[in-house]
């Protein structure tokens, strides 16, 4: 009987795994290293009471790094990560590319989330784009402090969510066009990012 609890036991974990499609904790670095495969080097992680994370460079960075995930093509997923705001600031998150509804025809779907909102827009090649309706997070993020984000995506729907105090809160939830895609971290200002991974959904 044991031995069958135990091989369960064993296969549950295995199946939870195998869900994981990506996931960054920043454990393979030391303190104080700038890894070339995120931002070209130009960000370091760093070390506090035991936990790595992130130290995001600032800027806008178009060029190297997260990119390589982002070339993922998932379809239906959540993506999980923590956030430490550091000032005023802007995280720029690509969930989606390239996906269509009759005329539009988008490149990637952006998540601007800042300390008191998030909105997300549909970009294509024209320079043009589909706004959504922005919504608030309330009360706003404070400086120096960890949030819990998970953001649910299908192919017909995004959903944000912030974890306080282990309470689930929707901060943004709307229907999306349909296609498939990874995910791109940019951003401007001053925060810190751990704990990143992603889980497909059935």
């Amino acid at each position: 009987m044991k031995k069958i609890f135990l091989w369960l036991a064993f296969c549950g974990i295995v199946a939870a795994q195998d869900k994981i499609l990506w996931k960054e904790d920043f454990s393979r670095f030391p303190d104080g290293f700038h890894p070339g495969c995120y931002h070209n080097g130009k960000g370091e992680v760093r070390v506090e009471d035991g936990k790595h994370y992130y130290r995001f460079p600032g800027g806008f960075m178009l060029d190297g790094g997260w990119n390589y995930f982002g070339a993922r093509n998932w379809r239906n997923y959540v993506l999980r990560f923590q956030l430490r705001p550091r000032g005023k600031f802007s995280l720029f998150l690509v969930v989606k590319r390239e996906g269509w509804r009759e005329k539009f025809s988008y490149l990637w779907y952006y998540i601007t989330i800042s300390s008191n909102q998030v909105t997300v827009n549909a970009h294509n090649l024209a320079g043009t784009k589909e706004s959504l309706p922005s919504g608030k997070i309330e009360p706003a993020l404070e400086e120096n402090r960890w949030y819990d984000f998970q953001i649910q995506v299908t192919e017909k729907r995004i959903q944000v969510y912030l974890v306080r105090e282990k309470e689930k809160t929707p901060v943004w939830d709307n229907e999306v066009l349909p296609g498939g895609g990874g995910v791109d971290f940019h951003g401007i200002g001053s925060f810190d990012l751990a704990g990143i991974e992603v889980e497909e959904l059935e």
